[in-house]
């Protein structure tokens, strides 16, 4: 309901001002605070997985290499034993965010596995997408943007 209720906010004040919004993926902010954190010295073969808490045993997340580039596009990901073994086989992975200890938990026992357990979201991992998206000039459409909802809900 927040995000809906911001979103119509800010489409709305776009609107009659007559300004332009600008939308930056939460999921890829928290990438940009990974990276920061443990910089891809060049010998090591990082994967950044920023994750948020879906609840139970899952996770939002994707999976993004030193340079940025997805290896692994935004989706709801079942954290059991097997689901990270493949990863684990070509990468370093630095896990962060609020749904990354549940899964640290499960692989910790890997030496390939590094917990950022004082990743925050903050506005400064933010802005340097907004910025880009600015200079670009990728905007939002007002008429059509939604947030963006990875499960369709189910009410009770």
């Amino acid at each position: 309901t927040g995000l809906r209720i911001g979103a119509s906010t800010a489409k709305g004040l776009a609107y009659a001002l007559d300004i332009p919004v600008i939308t930056v993926n939460s999921i890829e902010a928290l990438a940009i605070g990974l990276k920061e954190s443990f910089p891809d010295s060049g010998n090591k073969n990082y994967l950044y997985c920023p994750m948020i808490d879906a609840r139970r045993m899952e996770v939002y997340t994707t999976f993004y290499d030193a340079s940025h580039q997805v290896i692994k596009a935004l989706t709801p990901f079942i954290i059991d034993e097997e689901n990270l073994k493949s990863f684990l086989e070509k990468y370093t992975l630095i896990l962060g965010g609020s749904g990354a200890e549940k899964c640290f938990e499960i692989y910790k026992s890997y030496n390939n596995i590094i917990l950022d357990s004082e990743l925050k979201s903050s506005a400064k991992y933010l802005i340097p997408l907004a910025i880009e998206k600015y200079r670009l000039k990728n905007f939002a459409d007002l008429a059509y943007f939604e947030p963006n909802y990875l499960k369709d809900f189910i009410g009770k």
